[in-house]
C-alpha cells in the first residue's frame, strides 16, 4: 500500500511519444552514501526501481551492464523474488 502512494505522488512527465514517470532521485543521490558492496547493490536495485536502465547504471558506476545484471538477478534471488 505504501508503495502504491509513493507511486501516486511522482510527476508524470510528458515527452514527444510517451508518459513517464520522473524520476524520484539523481544517479548521483542513489549512489553517494554507499560505503559497502551491499549497499551498492541495495542501491543498484532501487535506482532500477526508480525507472534508471540498466545501461545508465552501469555507465554511472563505470561497469559492464553485465555486472548489473548480475547483481540484479542475485538480488532477487536473496529476496525469493526468482
Amino acid at each position: 500500500m505504501a508503495e502504491l502512494k509513493k507511486e501516486k505522488k511522482r510527476k508524470v512527465i510528458q515527452t514527444e511519444y510517451e508518459y513517464r514517470y520522473a524520476k524520484m532521485k539523481s544517479i548521483k543521490e542513489h549512489f553517494e552514501d554507499c560505503k559497502t558492496k551491499d549497499e551498492q547493490n541495495r542501491a543498484i536495485i532501487n535506482a532500477i526501481e526508480d525507472d534508471y536502465k540498466q545501461v545508465e547504471v552501469a555507465k554511472y558506476l563505470g561497469i559492464s551492464g553485465s555486472a548489473i545484471s548480475k547483481v540484479v538477478v542475485a538480488m532477487s534471488k536473496k529476496s525469493g523474488d526468482s
